[in-house]
C-alpha cells in the first residue's frame, strides 16, 4: 500500500482509543482514593490560599507571593496533574470526568510521540502498528484513563521524550538538544523512576550508536540546560527537602526471595500485554486463560531477538527499542523497590513498537513494496542505453525464497493481528459491561458518591473520623474539601485507635466514624476493634449503609450521640434485618459460623442467620462466596434453606466464585421479632490436622428486605 495510506493509522488509532476511554468513562465507576490524590492540589489551590490540611509529604508546597502552590504530590510524583486539573476545576463542577478526560489526553499523548518518532525515522506503517497495538490495549487504556498511580503521567511523559528525540535527529541543532534535556528534566519531575527509563536509554545508545554519540559540545550543554529548566520543581524540591525522593527510596522495599519477586513479576508483566488484574478488580473481572500469558511475552521476546539479531543500518532505531524494552524491563524485574502491574505497564509502548517494527510491511514509497527510495535524477533525464542490458538468470529456488518470506512474515502478521485485536476486543466490551453492570466495586465502587453527598448535607460542619483507608482524599475531592476528615486507624490496636485513645473514650466522645464495608477492608484491625467496642458499650446510635450496585455493603457511617454509652433506645435492642459477618457485633445473630477472617467468616455444614423483620421483608439476599479449595476437593456444592418449616428451593454451584442467593418469600413467613433462617449444605470440608474446623462455605452478608 502507499505511504499515503499509513499516514492515516496514528491519527485513526489515537480516535479508537479516545473513543473506548469515552465510553468507560460514561460508566461512572467511583472516584478511586489514589485516582483523588493526583488532583488534591487542584481543589486546595482553588478554594485556598493556605497549605493542604489532609495529611502529606513534608516541603512539597511553598509559599510564593501569599498562595501555596505545589511542586510534589507525593516525595517521588511531580504535581503535574494538579496543575493540569486546576483550569478546569475552575470552570466545571464534575471533578471525576475531569481528572479522567485529563488522564485520557495525557495517555494520547504518549501513543502520539512514541508513533510520531517511528513515523518520522523508520517507516509509516510500523507507526501506524504501533499505535493501533497501543491504542486498543486494555491494560494501557484503563490503567491511564482511570489513572490510580500516575501511569498516564509517565505516558505522556513518554511521548513527550520521543518528539523531542524525533525533532532533535530532523534539525541536528543545540536548540533541539534543550529540547531533549527538557523532556528528560520534566520526565523526572513528573515520576523520579523516569530515571531508570532514561539509564535503559542511555545504554541502548551506547551500544547501538557509539561513535555517533559525539556530538558538538554546543549539544551537550544545551542538552544539560533543557534538564535544569524542565526539572527545576524536582531540583527545588531535593534542595528544600534535603533529597526528599531518595529518602523515598529507603522508605519502600519488595520482601520475598530474588526469585519470588522475578516470578511474580514476570506473571503481572504478561497481563499487563493485555489486560492487568489492577483494571480486572475494578470490576471483579474474571481470570486471564493461561494461554493469553504465555502467547503475547513470547511474541515481544520473539521480536526483540529478531531485533537484536538483524544488525542493519535502518534497524538502529529498532535496536535501539530492543534494548531500553530489555534494560528497563530487567530494572523492573530485579529491583527491591516494590513493582506493580501500574510500574510494569511503561513496558507495554517498547513492547508494540518493537513487535510492529519486526511484523509491519516496510515503507513503500513507491506503492509497491520496494524500500529503495526513488531517484534523485527525473526519470526523463536518465540516458537510455542503446544496446539492452542483459538480464542475469535467477534460479527459481531463489525467487520462491524471496517471494516466500515475505508472504509467511505477512501470514504470521495477519494471524497474530487477528489474534490480538480479538482478545483485546473481548477484555474492552468485558471491562465496559462490568463497569456497567457494577458501578466499580470495592475502592472502585460508586457507592463513594452517595456517601460523599450524604457526609456533605449532614456533617460538613462536624469532624469525621475515618477508621479504614480509601477515604480520605476522594471525599476531599468530590465535595471540594468541605469536610474535616480525620484518620484514626493507623497504628490502631484492638485496645486504642490510632490516636492513641482506648476505644472507648473514642466511643464516649461521639461523632462521626465511617468505615469501610466487610468484604472491602482494607487494614481490618480499626474497624473490628471499634465494632466490638460499640457492641460492648451500647452507645445512642445512628447507622447508615452505603451499598455497590450488587448490592454488598460498600460503607458505613455511624453517628454515636456523646456520653451516651449504655444509653441505647430499645429499639437499639432489636434484631437488625441485615448484617455483615465481619461485624463483630453481628454474632449474637449467627450460629454455626467461626470467627471473622478479614471481614468475613467460614460456616460449618449446618448454619443459621436471625434477622429481624424491616418496614417489607419479602425477599432474602445472602452474599456467599464458593473459594476454589472447596470445589476442588469435594465438587458442587448444593445449599438448602428453610424458615421455620418452610423450606426454599436448593441452589447448586458448581463453580468458585461469588454468589447471591436470593429468595422471594411469602406474605406471613416473617414475623415481627426475630427470624431464624436454616442453611445446610450436601457436603463439607473435614477437619484436618492443619485446621481442626469443618468448613462449609463463605458468607458476606445476609438480608431481609423489599422486592
Amino acid at each position: 500500500m502507499p505511504a499515503k495510506f499509513w499516514r492515516w493509522g496514528i491519527p485513526c488509532a489515537l480516535l479508537i482509543n479516545c473513543l473506548f476511554a469515552v465510553i468507560a468513562i460514561r460508566q461512572r465507576p467511583g472516584l478511586n482514593n489514589d485516582e483523588a490524590l493526583f488532583v488534591l492540589g487542584s481543589v486546595q489551590m482553588r478554594i485556598s490560599p493556605d497549605e493542604l490540611a489532609l495529611p502529606h509529604d513534608p516541603d512539597t508546597w511553598v509559599r510564593v507571593l501569599g498562595q501555596h502552590i505545589q511542586i510534589m504530590t507525593v516525595r517521588y510524583v511531580g504535581a503535574v496533574k494538579d496543575y493540569l486539573c486546576l483550569p478546569l476545576f475552575v470552570i466545571f463542577r464534575h471533578h471525576t470526568s475531569v481528572i479522567r478526560v485529563v488522564s485520557m489526553l495525557l495517555s494520547l499523548l504518549g501513543i502520539w510521540g512514541l508513533a510520531k518518532l517511528i513515523d518520522d525515522h523508520a517507516s509509516p506503517p510500523a507507526a501506524a502498528l504501533t499505535a493501533a497495538i497501543i491504542a486498543i490495549n486494555p491494560a494501557y487504556l484503563y490503567s491511564t484513563t482511570f489513572d490510580s498511580s500516575g501511569a498516564a503521567t509517565c505516558a505522556a511523559t513518554i511521548g513527550l521524550l520521543c518528539l523531542a528525540i524525533s525533532h532533535y535527529l530532523q534539525v541536528r541543532t543545540a536548540a533541539g538538544a534543550f529540547w531533549v534535556g527538557a523532556a528528560m528534566g520534566f520526565g523526572i519531575w513528573a515520576r523520579s523512576n523516569f530515571l531508570w527509563l532514561l539509564g535503559a536509554l542511555f545504554f541502548a545508545a551506547v551500544i547501538v550508536l557509539g561513535k555517533r554519540l559525539m556530538l558538538p559540545a554546543s549539544h551537550w550543554v544545551r542538552w544539560a540546560l533543557g534538564g535544569v529548566v524542565g526539572g527545576f520543581p524536582f531540583l527545588f524540591y531535593q534542595v528544600v527537602s534535603k533529597g526528599g525522593s531518595w529518602q523515598a527510596l529507603g522508605m519502600f522495599y519488595s520482601p520475598g526471595t530474588l526469585k519470588e519477586r522475578v516470578s511474580t513479576r514476570l506473571v503481572m508483566f504478561a497481563e499487563t500485554l493485555l489486560a492487568d488484574r489492577e483494571r480486572r478488580a475494578m470490576w471483579d473481572g474474571p481470570f486471564m486463560p493461561g494461554w493469553q500469558r504465555w502467547l503475547f511475552p513470547s511474541i515481544v521476546l520473539a521480536c526483540v531477538v529478531a531485533c537484536l539479531i538483524a544488525r542493519t543500518e535502518r534497524n538502529r532505531l529498532t535496536r535501539v527499542l530492543a534494548l531500553v524494552f530489555l534494560f528497563y524491563g530487567a530494572m523492573l524485574l530485579l529491583s527491591r523497590s516494590p513493582v506493580s502491574e501500574h510500574h510494569l505497564i511503561a513496558l507495554m509502548p517498547f513492547a508494540a513498537a518493537i513487535t510492529a517494527l519486526v511484523l509491519s510491511p516496510k515503507p513503500l514509497p513507491d506503492g509497491r513494496g520496494s524500500e529503495t527510495p526513488m531517484p534523485e535524477t527525473p526519470i526523463s533525464e536518465t540516458p537510455i542505453p542503446e544496446t539492452p542490458m542483459p538480464e542475469t538468470p535467477v534460479p527459481s529456488r531463489d525467487r520462491k525464497g524471496a517471494v516466500g518470506r515475505p508472504q509467511i512474515v505477512l501470514l504470521v502478521s495477519a494471524v497474530l493481528a487477528i489474534v490480538y485485536t480479538g482478545s483485546a476486543l473481548y477484555w474492552q466490551f468485558a471491562t465496559i459491561q462490568g463497569l456497567r453492570r457494577t458501578g466499580g466495586v470495592g475502592q472502585w465502587s460508586d457507592g463513594i458518591n452517595p456517601l460523599a453527598l450524604y457526609l456533605e448535607e449532614k456533617h460538613s460542619v462536624k469532624p469525621i473520623k475515618i477508621l479504614d483507608w480509601g477515604f480520605q482524599t476522594s471525599l476531599f475531592v468530590l465535595t471540594d474539601g468541605k469536610l474535616h476528615t480525620q484518620e484514626i486507624y493507623g497504628d490502631a490496636t484492638p485496645e486504642q485507635s490510632g490516636l492513641q485513645r482506648p476505644w472507648l473514650e473514642e466511643i464516649r466522645d461521639g461523632g462521626i466514624f465511617v468505615l469501610n464495608g466487610p468484604n472491602n477492608r482494607m487494614i481490618p484491625a480499626a474497624s473490628v476493634a471499634f465494632l466490638k467496642a460499640l457492641a460492648e458499650a451500647r452507645p445512642v446510635t445512628q447507622r447508615r449503609i452505603f451499598q455497590q450496585r450488587n448490592h454488598v455493603p460498600f460503607a458505613e457511617v455511624i453517628e454515636i450521640e456523646p456520653d451516651s454509652i449504655g444509653k441505647g433506645t430499645p429499639g437499639s435492642d432489636e434484631i437488625p434485618s441485615s448484617l455483615s459477618t465481619g461485624d463483630a457485633g453481628a454474632a449474637r445473630q449467627l450460629d454455626g459460623f467461626y470467627n471473622i477472617e478479614n471481614g468475613w467468616r467460614w460456616t460449618r455444614r449446618q448454619f443459621s442467620i436471625t434477622l429481624g423483620s424491616g418496614l417489607a421483608s419479602d425477599r432474602l439476599v445472602v452474599q456467599l462466596y464458593i473459594p476454589d479449595s472447596v470445589i476442588q476437593k469435594l465438587g458442587a456444592i448444593t445449599m438448602t434453606a428453610k424458615i421455620g418449616d418452610r423450606a426454599l428451593t436448593s441452589e447448586t454451584y458448581p463453580k468458585p466464585g461469588q454468589y447471591r442467593f436470593t429468595r422471594n418469600l411469602e406474605p406471613g413467613w416473617i414475623h415481627a421479632g426475630a427470624n431464624r433462617i436454616d442453611f445446610s449444605l450436601d457436603k463439607s470440608l473435614p477437619p484436618t490436622t492443619a485446621d481442626n474446623r469443618e468448613l462449609g462455605i463463605v458468607v458476606l452478608s445476609a438480608a431481609l428486605e423489599a422486592k
